[in-house]
């Protein structure tokens, strides 16, 4: 099982982020998900870095539907 180390928004406390490993495969239809890039972006005023990503099976993977194995 491929994982990966990412940051992602941490919605368990409503703001900021939390670093997390994943495996790595959509979570829709199985196929290894894309390189992961950091991205800035803004909320309630707080700026954030966090990893996205592009799948090539044209699936999103939205960060609630990742399978966290550590974090």
């Amino acid at each position: 099982m491929e994982t990966r180390i990412v940051t992602i928004t941490n919605r368990d406390w409503f703001r900021g982020t939390k670093v997390v490993e994943v495996e790595w495969k959509c979570p829709t239809c199985g196929e290894p998900m894309g390189e992961p890039k950091l991205r800035r972006f803004c909320e309630d005023g707080e700026w954030y870095d966090v990893h996205v990503w592009d799948n090539e099976c044209g699936h999103i993977a939205k960060y609630r539907h990742l399978k966290i194995v550590n974090g």
